[in-house]
């Protein structure tokens, strides 16, 4: 079946330390993960990482596709898009972390505070109403992400 929302990530060397713990906090969530597709576009000069390696879900589908650097994000960014199968695909960079995840025991507190589950945050009918809940519950940096269609 067609993924709903693919996570595109652009990766070589020196942003290989940090990619698992991006994808953790992506893919490693209590209401199970956010994406249900993972493209990394690998330009790195090192062997080609394998994502099993990582501890992530098993149920998403990671593929690493092995590319070239141009010296252009832009197009880097654009091969990672066409690559990805979902209706939706979003991008991250490799040392960006999704707030509220498990690992983030500072938005976790903050939520519990406000008496709010995850799933409620989550549920509002608008990106705005979303934001709205979250510096109510006391979260102190929110970061819209965009969203290709």
């Amino acid at each position: 079946s067609t993924p709903f929302l693919s996570l595109c990530v652009i990766c070589g060397d020196v942003g290989l330390p940090v990619l698992p713990r991006m994808l953790r906090s992506v893919l490693c969530r209590r209401l199970g993960p956010c994406a249900d597709e993972v493209v990394i576009w690998w330009n790195g000069k090192t062997s080609t990482p394998d994502p099993a390696e990582w501890g992530l879900p098993p149920e998403v589908d990671i593929r690493v596709i092995q590319g070239e650097w141009r010296d252009n994000f832009a197009w880097a960014r654009q091969q990672s898009f066409e690559a990805a199968r979902g209706e939706w695909r979003m991008y991250l960079d490799a040392d960006d972390i999704l707030s509220g995840g498990e690992d983030d025991a500072e938005t976790q507190k903050s939520i519990q505070r406000a008496s709010l589950t995850q799933g409620e945050v989550m549920h509002h009918a608008t990106l705005q109403a979303a934001i709205d809940a979250l510096k109510d519950a006391g979260a102190k940096h929110i970061v819209p992400i965009a969203l290709a269609h």
